[in-house]
């Protein structure tokens, strides 16, 4: 396979009007909101998981979505990109603008966009930002300087070009100030597969070390569980492209808690008898214990060994 390498516009923050007014409300109050007010404006600083990150990554990479109308996207610069009514796409939008969208809040304004130009999405540093649940928006300039000094949410793994031998983790990052920044997925032989954001899509893809010799690898700080025991069970979400709930209890009637992407990886603690659920995988009343108060149905999660019963 050929390899390309990425030409990322510069990081441009630019504020229009009406999202300026939106998030000088937000910092105001919640309770007088325009309708069409929608703006990630970071998450409290806390401890996540390299699990979190490859499921909030991957739900922005492999869900489906498809615009009420068709929309003219800003991208970056004076470029837009037109997303047309009724078709269906993978992957969040790219743009530039600022604030931006996490994948819940993009996809509240594409299915009720009365179409036009618009400003809907992310770009890649607002994509790692996101998926890192910074306190806001990085720029790229931002996540480099954060890097190499103490004290702050990042952490550098070593100098420009050094990824290769870095100790590189599943939701570590790579960085090029002021151009692009990419989620480490996995190793492969010539490189890296990667969880990005990329004109027009969100997206995995390869890298090989010489199209990253001017990144600097970097790691979120505040990780926990950087590694699942030797022996864990892995459950691997398996639906028909949608999002798995993720429930208090073994029943549809618990509240719903959490939801993970098709395709995400989470730690199995154990099972438990609940409702019958038929899925993408058959018909179980098996439930999978996935964290505190966390349950999943195994009619859509296949497990990479045998489950014990919960205690």
């Amino acid at each position: 396979m050929k390899l390309t390498t990425m030409i990322e516009p510069k990081d441009i923050f630019e504020l229009k009007p009406v999202v300026l007014i939106c998030a000088i409300v937000l910092s105001l109050s919640t309770s007088f909101l325009p309708k069409n007010c929608h703006a990630w404006s970071g998450e409290p600083w806390a401890p996540t998981s390299r699990a979190s990150i490859e499921v909030k990554a991957t739900q922005m990479m492999k869900n489906s979505w498809t615009p009420k109308n068709t929309i003219s996207n800003f991208g970056y610069r004076s470029t837009y990109h037109t997303f047309y009514k009724g078709t269906s796409y993978t992957g969040m939008a790219y743009s530039q603008n600022n604030p931006q969208e996490n994948w819940s809040e993009f996809l509240g304004v594409v299915g009720n966009t009365k179409g036009g130009r618009t400003y809907y999405g992310s770009d890649c540093s607002g994509f790692v930002s996101i998926a890192w649940k910074l306190p806001s928006r990085y720029a790229t300039f931002i996540f480099e300087n954060d890097a190499i000094q103490s004290g702050g949410y990042v952490s550098s793994l070593g100098a420009v070009g050094s990824g290769q031998n870095a100790g590189l983790k599943l939701g570590d990052a790579l960085n090029k100030s002021g151009s692009h920044i990419l989620l480490f997925k996995k190793r492969i032989s010539s490189g890296v597969i990667s969880m990005e954001q990329t004109p027009w899509t969100a997206r995995s893809r390869e890298w090989s070390w010489s199209q990253l010799s001017k990144y600097r690898p970097i790691r979120r700080n505040n990780l926990t569980s950087e590694d699942p025991p030797p022996n864990a069970i892995t459950g691997t979400v398996t639906t028909n492209g949608g999002n798995l709930n993720v429930r208090s209890g073994p029943t549809t009637s618990h509240a719903v808690v959490d939801s993970l992407a098709n395709g995400a990886h989470v730690t199995i603690q154990c099972r438990v008898s609940g409702q019958t659920i038929n899925g993408k995988l058959g018909v179980s009343d098996q439930w999978y214990r996935i964290g505190t108060s966390k349950y999943a149905s195994a009619a859509y999660m296949t497990a990479s060994g045998s489950v014990p019963a919960c205690e």
